[in-house]
């Protein structure tokens, strides 16, 4: 849980020096950039570690009762917000507007 709460913290940071900037892909600004860069490396380090640990957690816990999982409405948010994250990744690399679409959905 504590884990989650960094996590949310150091996204929130990240989302919010980004709305402030004119062009968010430039990190050219000083330290406070450089923080929001910290901060958007320590989320996406943090998300791809708890989606490896979480595909291995229903491979064990449901193995062939796929469907189970997907019965419990909390999975389902789960997977959505994962999705929805990691949908930000490649949207960053080409630099498209919609990122910060999925990032506020997310």
């Amino acid at each position: 849980l504590v884990m989650f709460l960094l996590f949310l913290v150091f996204f929130t940071i990240a989302l919010v020096l980004a709305a402030r900037e004119q062009n968010p892909s430039n990190y050219n600004h000083g330290s406070l950039d450089a923080f929001r860069l910290f901060c958007e490396i320590v989320s996406i380090v943090y998300l791809i570690g708890d989606v490896v640990l979480e595909v291995f957690e229903f491979i064990r816990t449901y193995g062939n009762r796929f469907r189970s999982y997907f019965l419990d409405w909390g999975n389902l948010f789960d997977v959505l917000a994962y999705i929805l994250t990691i949908l930000i990744l490649p949207l960053r690399i080409i630099n498209s507007e919609y990122q910060w679409i999925f990032a506020s959905l997310a």
